[in-house]
């Protein structure tokens, strides 16, 4: 697993994969026997198996958009987070806030007059 998440939020936003255009072509070529007694069975079968899978190409376009919707709200997510970290650096670390005295917390015990800092 990753250590950390690495995104792109414009191209998330943008996007939107396209399914396979059209839909079951040609087909049909059983429904006639051709006087053999398995042509019928064979025909009816042909016909189930293409409602199949039109069904499941159906499932596969919402698929191709929930796909595409789930990108976009990562890019969502990432581009909040990223402005929570930017605030939380603004208002909480900024060692110069006006207002805020600088003492050996923030510079380390090198500042001059911090307890134990004998230069």
């Amino acid at each position: 697993m990753a250590a950390e998440l690495s995104g792109v939020p414009d191209a998330m936003m943008k996007f939107r994969p396209q399914p396979p255009a059209g839909g079951l072509g040609g087909g049909g070529a059983a429904a006639t026997s051709g006087g053999m007694p398995e042509g019928t069975a064979f025909a009816q079968a042909e016909r189930q198996s293409a409602e199949q899978l039109q069904k499941f190409l159906e499932q596969v376009k919402t698929g191709f958009g929930h796909y595409a919707s789930t990108a976009r709200v990562a890019a969502e997510e990432y581009l909040k987070a990223d402005q929570a970290g930017k605030e939380a650096l603004s208002n909480n670390l900024s060692p110069l806030k006006p207002g805020v005295p600088i003492g050996p917390g923030v510079l380390g015990p090198f500042l001059p007059g911090a307890p134990g800092v004998t230069r």
